[in-house]
């Protein structure tokens, strides 16, 4: 995605605007404005939609860096500001102290758009995480729950986009992590605002903003390697996989098999 072509001849969809974004799942042309607007249009019914957010929410945005914690927080602390007049919000990082450059990226972008930032020092997750396959992302998340039982907030927020998700029900179906995550704590609510945006989307809009972003490299194994790899040639064929993965996603989610993997949307 990184040598994607952004721009094509063409008019946009709403506008007639010109140059177009060409989205794939709808077949549709939108100019740059309405391509954000769209994006920006997504979260905040997402948001409505699941009832992700309350007025009184306090919210922590778990901040990595990436195109996914980039967006979010971005879309997340603009929401506060125009919907909820600034309540309460910060980025939480997991700093491990091997990339400080990265951190450093994350630190200034907290800095530039006036975001408290929250970090969790590496000394702090040493020995917590057991690298085995499929297990990593769901101890992060435990650990920043179990490191919120501290602090005056109630809500975390994810980055776990449409790609994510659908690679994340698949596997889960094929294989069941040896550490599930199970938030007994009810004072913690754990929400994915950009869950209904596909990943390449998201990098596009990243692009659109010019935001200071490190794209990770892939270091999936295993099984998952081999379900991120199909999922990525099927979304080449049929844009759509992504989304009917989401909605398998979702009935899963509403007889309680991601009960003990990962929280539950409705």
């Amino acid at each position: 995605m990184d040598s994607i072509n952004l721009f094509q001849e063409g008019l946009c969809f709403n506008c007639s605007g010109s140059p177009v974004i060409f989205r794939r799942h709808s077949g549709q042309y939108l100019c740059i404005n309405c391509f954000k607007n769209s994006i920006e249009a997504i979260i905040h019914k997402t948001i409505s939609i699941f009832k992700l957010l309350n007025l009184n929410d306090k919210i922590l945005v778990a901040f990595s860096g990436g195109i996914s914690s980039t967006t979010l927080l971005y879309n997340i602390n603009e929401i506060q500001k125009r919907v909820y007049h600034g309540k309460s919000i910060a980025a939480l990082t997991i700093n491990s102290g091997i990339d400080r450059e990265n951190f450093q990226r994350t630190k200034k972008f907290c800095e530039k758009y006036s975001i408290q930032h929250i970090v969790i020092s590496s000394d702090k997750i040493e020995n917590k995480i057991s690298k085995k396959e499929g297990n990593t992302k769901y101890e992060l998340i435990r650990i920043m729950v179990d490191y919120m039982n501290d602090l005056d907030f109630n809500v975390l927020c994810l980055g776990l986009n449409l790609t994510d998700i659908a690679k994340t029900c698949l596997f889960n179906i094929l294989q069941q992590p040896e550490i599930p995550l199970n938030n007994n704590n009810t004072k913690i609510k754990i929400i994915f605002p950009i869950m209904r945006i596909p990943e390449e989307e998201i990098l596009i809009y990243s692009k659109l903003h010019n935001f200071d972003i490190q794209i990770s490299p892939d270091t999936a194994t295993g099984i998952e390697l081999l379900v991120d790899r199909f999922i990525a040639y099927c979304s080449k064929k049929s844009p759509e996989i992504e989304f009917n993965l989401f909605n398998v996603y979702l009935e899963l989610s509403r007889i309680g098999f991601f009960n003990q993997i990962m929280p539950k949307l409705l």
